[in-house]
């Protein structure tokens, strides 16, 4: 195996994801009276496990036994003080262990091999003990001075609260692991065995922004639909601690940030001025969970500190969305749904696609949400043959994933990790989208072929919803591109669209456009078809119009009378028309726009 050396945070991360079943049974085990088993669980076990989690991180197959030989060894004759020491401990064990096995690979000895391996664990990690031992008087009165003039500073409780102007914005930029296992987990692990509690387990974990955030959208918002679905999302942030769930609506509007940081600060204060704590690492950040592990005595003041950051986060944001409210005819009630490229997606001609993966940063919480919501809809539609899977970024490489959905903020750091995979983007891992418009085009892969020509004009996937406001000429522009990504026409054609706006405005009525291109593009036209781009704040169309629905046309021969007329009917219904242009599924304005049986 490589080495690959890992970005600290991303490291300390996965260690304590892959341990965090232990983490909340030491911190539900605090609430008994175990005497002598608390002190063993604290100063051997989890130790031994963590260094182990290290080494096996770096060298898969001897890493893991090298760094618990190696930590026995050490706790032996010292007492471990915080996480890292067990850290550091298992990687070094890990590092060295798959040097030697790499020479090893490269001086081969025959036959020797097993004798070798097995030898090389023993005499390393005796080693370290040897040399770890001798350095331990430095290192411990450097963690002494180290502790007392700079940790104790930095992380001074007064300055906490202004920790959540980090903390809050990073979350929503999915680094929201990175922070809490990466950082706030270990310095709470560490106070864990001072104080029996840390509130650094609350930084992060704190339910209370995000619930206020979301129910500032509940009680702004207007629509039935949306309402429920905000209503469902404050479940799962609160109860099931998936806050990943809110993201969306902030990267979308991200004001609200202000919000969120100042509801964060109020709840930190909250617990310094209580000394609230938690006795475990609460993952997800569940208020239930967080209750299991507080001190019976901190429950009261803990559930009112995340009810004053709730309602400090609730009080600014409705504010807020209740200005822009005022301001604008349309509003965004609900995140937008993902732009998806799952339009884009060139998939091979009979390949069969089995594996599709949905990945976050710790392959928990929203891709977990994210595979059992797709694991239905592949039910519903038959493909039970096809897996759903959710996973961590670090592990996708060792997958073998046909096509891989991630949200656009992590879509980078995949691409580090796999090659020649097909790659989805989302901003919300619940939008229905990109899931229907994967699902469809598995199934026209399996059925259809290429060459007939008599298709449906108008797919599912042609339809695109809560798309990002842009000038008259880039929405024409991108209505092309649809165009030509689904064959429809072929490049220039663009150019005849914006030809034929400028001859004439194709805004019809009721907030619905229809371009389309000139006479003599018809010779860039390969067959009939429509294109859906839906813009819940407008597009201004000139003349004080505003489409907030463009309905792309490409046909053949004179079939763009008949597809006009249809739906000029269409659009002059007030009633139909609004549904165009406030639907958040797919499948109500395909219900209104399918015209294939008219067509045949």
């Amino acid at each position: 195996m490589k080495l690959k050396l890992k970005k600290v945070p991303e490291f300390l991360s996965h260690i304590i994801v892959e341990n965090i079943p232990l983490f909340i049974v030491m911190g539900i085990l605090n609430l008994f009276n175990l005497g002598d088993f608390k002190l063993f669980l604290y100063s051997v076990i989890m130790p031994l496990i963590i260094a182990y989690t290290a080494g096996s991180i770096i060298e898969k197959k001897y890493g893991g036994i090298t760094a618990a030989v190696t930590m026995g060894g050490v706790l032996s004759t010292y007492k471990v003080i915080t996480l890292l020491e067990p850290i550091f401990i298992g990687a070094l064990a890990g590092f060295i262990i798959n040097r030697y096995h790499n020479f090893l690979k490269k001086y081969k000895l025959p036959g020797f091999e097993m004798l070798l391996n097995n030898l090389g664990v023993a005499f390393i990690g005796l080693g370290l003990i040897i040399i770890i031992s001798k350095l331990l008087p430095i290192y411990e009165g450097f963690q002494t001075v180290f502790h007392e003039n700079i940790i104790s500073k930095i992380f001074k409780t007064g300055y906490l609260p202004l920790y959540s102007m980090i903390i809050e914005p990073a979350k929503v930029l999915f680094m929201n692991n990175f922070i809490n296992h990466g950082i706030f987990s270990v310095l709470g692990l560490s106070e864990l065995s001072e104080k029996g509690k840390s509130i650094f387990f609350l930084l992060e974990t704190n339910p209370g922004p995000g619930l206020g955030l979301l129910l500032a959208y509940f009680f702004t918002k207007r629509e039935k639909e949306k309402k429920k679905e905000t209503l469902s999302n404050m479940f799962i942030q609160s109860i099931g601690g998936i806050h990943e769930v809110y993201f969306p609506y902030v990267l979308r509007n991200f004001r609200l940030i202000l919000p969120l940081i100042l509801g964060g600060m109020a709840g930190v204060f909250m617990f310094s001025a209580f000394d609230s704590g938690l006795m475990g690492i609460a993952s997800p950040g569940s208020l239930l969970l967080i209750l299991v592990l507080s001190p019976i005595e901190d429950r009261l003041p803990l559930l009112l500190a995340v009810a004053v950051s709730t309602s400090v986060t609730f009080l600014l944001a409705h504010i807020m969305l209740r200005q822009e409210d005022k301001g604008k005819r349309k509003i965004e009630t609900t995140p937008s749904k993902a732009v998806v490229p799952a339009n884009e997606i060139a998939f091979v001609r009979d390949k069969k696609y089995k594996n599709i993966f949905i990945v976050c940063d710790a392959g928990m919480g929203s891709s977990a949400m994210g595979a059992t919501f797709l694991r239905r809809k592949l039910e519903k539609a038959g493909l039970t043959d096809i897996n759903a899977v959710n996973c961590s970024i670090d592990k996708i490489k060792s997958e073998n994933p046909d096509i891989i959905i991630v949200h656009r903020q992590l879509l980078e750091r995949v691409k580090k990790e796999v090659v020649n995979v097909d790659i989805v983007l989302v901003d919300d891992f619940l939008d229905p989208n990109p899931y229907d418009i994967i699902i469809e085009k598995i199934n026209n892969n399996n059925t259809e072929d290429p060459t007939v020509k008599d298709v449906k004009i108008l797919e599912r996937s042609s339809i695109q919803l809560g798309m990002k406001r842009v000038s008259k000429e880039e929405a024409l522009v991108k209505i092309g591109e649809s165009m030509i990504q689904k064959g429809y026409v072929d490049t220039p054609y663009i150019e005849s669209i914006l030809e034929r706006e400028k001859l004439s405005n194709t805004y019809l009525d009721n907030g619905i456009a229809i371009p389309h291109g000139t006479f003599e593009g018809k010779t860039y036209i390969k067959r009939t078809g429509l294109v859906i781009h839906q813009y819940p704040y407008g597009i201004d169309f000139e003349n004080g119009n505003t489409a907030y629905v463009l309905i792309g046309i490409a046909a053949l021969g004179d079939e763009h009378i008949e597809i006009i007329s249809k739906l000029a009917d269409i659009i002059e219904d007030e009633r139909l028309a609004e549904t165009l242009t406030t639907a958040i599924e797919v499948e109500e304005i395909y219900k209104i726009l399918y015209l294939e049986d008219d067509r045949a």
